[in-house]
């Protein structure tokens, strides 16, 4: 008769970087002619959208383009 061998194993688990401070943005948003445009001051920096929807992550992709910050550690607070 055979033995069994029970081998167990650890679950993996991901280690989660936390987001460091200076990566919320703020960002204004208003309305014109064809759409709406989304300024980030701290950046000097404008983003045009279509759909008000689609405003906080244009911001986000713009931030993480133009700083270098991954995008998933880029939060955006809209203000109209």
């Amino acid at each position: 008769m055979r033995a069994s061998v029970v081998t167990r194993t650890r679950p993996v688990r991901h280690r989660t970087l936390r987001p460091m401070a200076g990566q919320l943005f703020e960002a204004t948003i208003a309305r014109d002619v064809t759409g709406w445009t989304v300024s980030i001051p701290e950046l000097d920096a404008e983003v045009h959208v279509v759909r008000r929807a689609e405003a906080e992550s244009a911001a986000r992709e713009c931030i993480a383009v133009r700083t270098g910050i991954p995008i998933s550690f880029v939060a955006v607070w809209i203000r109209d």
